[in-house]
Formats: C-alpha cells, structure tokens, sequence
C-alpha cells in the first residue's frame, strides 16, 4: 500500500516550494510607500499591419515612452465600440464648460435581482 518512511515523504517534498510571504523575506522597498507618480494620457494610433489591413492601437504614453497590451489591436477592434450619441453633446458641454462631473461611488444597480418580464434561459 502507502509507504510511510520519512524518506518517502522527503522525496514527495522535494519539488514543493514556499510560498515568499511565509519565507520571511522582505521585498526591495518600503511597503504602502508611493515610489513615483507621472501623468499620462491615451494615444490611438490608426495603422496598415504587415499585410495592409487597416487596424487601431491604443498605446498610454507616459512620459517619453509608449506602452500598450498585448493584445490592443484585438481590444481596439472587438471590445472598444463608440459612446451612445445621446451622451456625445452632453459630454462635450461638460468638458467644454470644464465642470468636474462627479462620479458614483456606489454602484446603484441591482445586478442580483431579476425581474418576472426577463427570459431566463429561454424558460
């Protein structure tokens, strides 16, 4: 059946690791301590891939340098889709009239409760 010598068990350790919080090592600053602030802003950028196709990018410039995922021409072409036109003017007004819009700071919506009109799973 089981084995259960020390060097069994030894030998079934050998390849475990511990985790680094529980190993006592410190990191290389100061925990909860801000080390450096910069503004950055987004950047679209319209382009041809090696083929030709036309494809958007979205890179953050921070600084001198330009960054973005991966996968940000995927994002930009599946996931990034225009506000409602509804919003569009009232959006410029605000930015335009420079008002800081204030935001929630709790989500108001229900997202748990389900209403008697909805369709759950087609029954």
């Amino acid at each position: 059946m089981f084995e259960n010598s020390s060097a069994a068990v030894s030998s079934r350790l050998a390849g475990v690791k511990v985790a680094r919080d529980a190993t006592g090592i410190e990191g290389k600053g100061k925990p909860n301590t801000v080390t450096g602030v910069i503004k950055g802003e987004i950047v679209f950028v319209g382009f041809n891939d090696e083929r030709g196709n036309p494809s958007t990018a979205m890179y953050f410039k921070a600084g001198d340098r330009y960054m973005a995922t991966k996968d940000t021409v995927e994002w930009c072409g599946t996931k990034l889709f225009p506000m409602a036109p509804w919003m569009i003017p009232q959006l410029e007004r605000a930015m335009a009239s420079q008002q800081p819009v204030e935001l929630p700071t709790e989500d108001a919506a229900d997202v748990t409760a389900v209403s008697d009109s909805v369709d759950v799973l087609g029954k």
